[in-house]
């Protein structure tokens, strides 16, 4: 929160308490409050190149089973067919 934002909200929170001591407190705490979500958001948003990067990932590791699967499907079609004659 700005200087000017602070501010604002502190004139209008003292009409509401009883003394300027806890009006401030109060615009003190919001602002941490409102300092740390940030952070936290900043923290835990992800950026286009992440997602791309996962994604890219998953399609490497899909196509390393897939070809797993089906050299292990052709091993066991002809092992099948060797062993039947």
């Amino acid at each position: 929160m700005t200087a000017e934002q602070s501010l604002k909200l502190f004139e209008i929170v003292n009409r509401h308490f009883k003394n300027e001591e806890d009006a401030r407190l109060f615009v003190l705490e919001l602002d941490n409050l409102i300092t740390e979500r940030t952070k936290e958001e900043a923290k835990q948003s992800t950026t286009k190149e992440d997602l791309v990067r996962e994604i890219s990932n998953a399609k490497i590791d899909l196509i390393k089973w897939m070809f797993g699967f089906w050299v292990t499907l052709v091993l066991l079609i002809l092992a099948n067919w060797f062993f039947k004659h």
